[in-house]
């Protein structure tokens, strides 16, 4: 990316030397050598200063007045005058050699209008600009009294992000008039050309002792003359360098997550022999470039491109530890009837270690497995002869309410709620493939959005919405709160939504059909990401790409009894214009049934060591339960995770006897994706 260098706050005084003036008595021919001044001084020049036009005798502090501020004040001009002066900075006591040209400015004055154009030097700019033209020799303050401050000519403009030029036309004067002319000027550093580019990685393993990670640029950067392109490969996500090379190719001898990045940089500018392997990070480096709040011309693809490292796996199985004996078990409820089986279920998954630090509760542990990986419970400890733990069954759940990922077609994945839809002049809606769903701004004006249905078993008081959205078009911004949709809760009655400001692209909340607010993240037009709103008990929160950005106090939501979601806002006719993919929508702590089908591509389940007596709820079905159960990961999506949580069955065998009761563990198991980001 080509880096804009910044405009340093710095404040210079102009002044101005006058040449080939008309109609002046005074003589300039003495001026100093601009050319000279400007080439001894500028480059050591680092903050701004405040400019006057040049006029030998016009010095404020030669007047009579004893102003100490030193500046020129030009005339008298009679009419017909015109002429050039030039301006200096930094000229104390009304020295112009020990000054700096910054510019110039012509005046002309013909039949009672003044005309002054002011011109910055190249690599300089204007932010502000005062003129004072009039009978008098200077201006005078509100209490009648001469003075120079620049906030007293009566003519001023300003210019926020600097101005090469500017001009004033002043009508009605009359008579010989003396000008001043005032300017604040600031140097501005020409444009940074280096740019990273990008770049792409593959990585292959070397047996078990480690791998080789092989960077292939895009053939897309941007190196200046002078400048020299180095590759720098980091680990983790905090980016810690852990080698550089002139070439792309790096040697790894530990699994983990490497990222491979260009940097393109001047040896002469960017002095790199302080950088630490294994402790300075690629962030550290990119805080001394512009791009990254430094002042530094040179580009680093911080980005880059990231690749997993899994050659020296630590073991594919997870065993989980049942901590209680069979008696710790039986005594979480009453005593069983052999001849009476007991519908109810008794949860023993507090009984289950699952590797979770002290303190934790096994039925909040999230237990992550990867593709290959496994989750194998067996028998309890302290088991007594005759003693057996029993596995019979799965059963799937989850908290996904719907999911409806649009890479394909419209359909809920859960298989809970049925297509989404869409309205307005360019229905219907359809799938364009990777990109999900692509919507047109408001409906009312000729746009279409996407909806879902009424979504089955949504409890607004706790829920979350997520999904990926790429905005193409910030649109037009509604009256009501400067911006758009990316997502609405009820079309009809706009519960909550992530809204974006069209205007500077900050992202925020939106809720209760009109309260709203924004945080002080800024979006991307034409770039993915992943929003998250999480509402529970009356506080919303914001997520951007996994880090909460904001978050509101709403209090109740009001819904009207709406459970759909939309891009569009049917209250103000903001619209989203963009694409949607991986819509979620999920219950804060509810749960429902998963279809088999759905989790047979993630996980297999194997039962080992079968017992030789059936399930007692199933007399004569020929299910046996048995004495190890394993879940191993099969499938995992391509960009995002999956979590569910398991009701794993368990029956007692004691005395060989299966006791007529059910107990179950409920792990929370996440399958990972294969998108090394997640």
């Amino acid at each position: 990316m080509k880096l804009l260098l910044r405009v340093f706050s710095l404040v210079f005084l102009f002044a101005i030397i006058s040449c080939n003036v008309d109609n002046l008595n005074e003589s300039n021919t003495d001026a100093t050598n601009k050319s000279n001044i400007d080439a001894t001084n500028r480059s050591s020049e680092d903050e701004c200063e405040t400019a006057f036009a040049y006029y030998e005798d016009g010095c404020f502090i030669d007047s009579d007045y004893g102003f100490k501020r030193w500046g020129w004040n030009i005339g008298p001009l009679s009419d017909g005058s015109n002429g050039s002066f030039d301006l200096y900075a930094g000229a104390a006591k009304c020295k112009p050699e020990i000054g700096m040209y910054v510019g110039a400015i012509e005046v002309n004055y013909v039949d009672g209008t003044l005309t002054v154009d002011y011109q910055a030097e190249d690599g300089y700019v204007f932010y502000e600009t005062h003129l004072y033209a009039g009978n008098a020799e200077f201006p005078t303050d509100p209490k009648g009294k001469p003075t120079v401050a620049p906030g007293q000519y009566g003519n001023q403009n300003e210019f926020s992000e600097g101005s090469s030029s500017d001009s004033y036309t002043i009508k009605g004067l009359e008579g010989d008039i003396y000008i001043i002319a005032h300017a604040v000027v600031c140097p501005m550093e020409e444009e940074c050309e280096a740019d990273a580019g990008t770049i792409k990685a593959e990585a292959d393993c070397i047996g078990d002792n480690g791998a080789t990670i092989t960077g292939l640029p895009g053939g897309d950067a941007t190196v200046p003359e002078g400048y020299e392109v180095l590759y720098v490969l980091t680990k983790g996500a905090d980016l810690v360098i852990v080698d550089v090379s002139s070439d792309p190719s790096f040697v790894v001898d530990m699994d983990g997550l490497y990222t491979v990045h260009t940097l393109v940089y001047d040896p002469n500018t960017l002095d790199l022999s302080g950088v630490e392997l294994g402790v300075t990070t690629g962030g550290d480096v990119y805080g001394l470039l512009i791009d990254g709040g430094g002042d530094i011309c040179a580009s680093l693809d911080v980005t880059g491109f990231s690749v997993e490292i899994k050659c020296n796996p630590s073991g594919p199985v997870i065993i989980p530890e049942v901590t209680a004996d069979i008696d710790a078990i039986l005594n979480l409820g009453p005593p069983i009837d052999p001849n009476n089986p007991d519908p109810t279920l008794y949860d023993i998954t507090e009984f289950v270690s699952f590797g979770q630090p002290d303190g934790v509760s096994s039925a909040d542990w999230l237990v992550e497995l990867e593709i290959g990986q496994s989750l194998e419970i067996g028998q309890p400890v302290g088991l007594q002869e005759g003693d057996e733990l029993l596995y019979t069954r799965v059963d799937y759940f989850s908290d996904i309410l719907g999911h409806w990922p649009l890479t394909t077609d419209l359909s809920d994945e859960t298989g809970n709620n049925s297509d989404m839809t869409s309205s307005g002049l360019n229905s219907p809606l359809s799938s364009t493939g990777p990109n999900g769903v692509c919507v047109e701004g408001n409906v009312f004006t000729g746009g279409n959005y996407a909806s879902t249905p009424a979504i089955a078993g949504f409890d607004p008081t706790n829920f979350s919405v997520k999904l990926d959205f790429n905005i193409s078009d910030f649109g037009t911004p509604t009256v009501q709160t400067g911006g758009n949709p990316v997502i609405m809760g009820g079309f009809s009655w706009r519960f909550i939504g992530i809204e974006v400001n069209s205007t500077t692209g900050a992202v925020g909340l939106i809720w209760n059909n009109g309260d709203f607010s924004y945080s002080s993240t800024i979006l991307n037009l034409n770039e993915w990401y992943t929003g998250e709103i999480k509402f529970s008990s009356g506080t919303a929160e914001l997520y951007i790409n996994g880090t909460l950005v904001h978050s509101e106090v709403t209090g109740t939501l009001d819904t009207g009894g709406s459970s759909d979601f939309s891009t569009n806002n049917g209250g103000n006719g903001g619209g989203f214009t963009g694409c949607i993919r991986n819509l979620q929508v999920a219950g804060v702590g509810a749960v429902s049934p998963v279809p088999l089908s759905i989790v047979s591509q993630y996980i297999s389940e194997s039962f080992t060591d079968i017992s030789d007596v059936e399930d007692p709820f199933f007399p004569g079905q020929g299910l046996f339960p048995a004495k190890n159960i394993e879940l191993t990961v099969i499938g995992a999506e391509a960009d995002q995770d999956v979590e569910y949580k398991y009701d794993i069955r368990c029956l007692i065998k004691r005395d060989g006897v299966v006791l007529p009761r059910y107990y179950n563990i409920d792990p929370k198991i996440k399958i990972k994706s294969t998108n090394p980001s997640n």
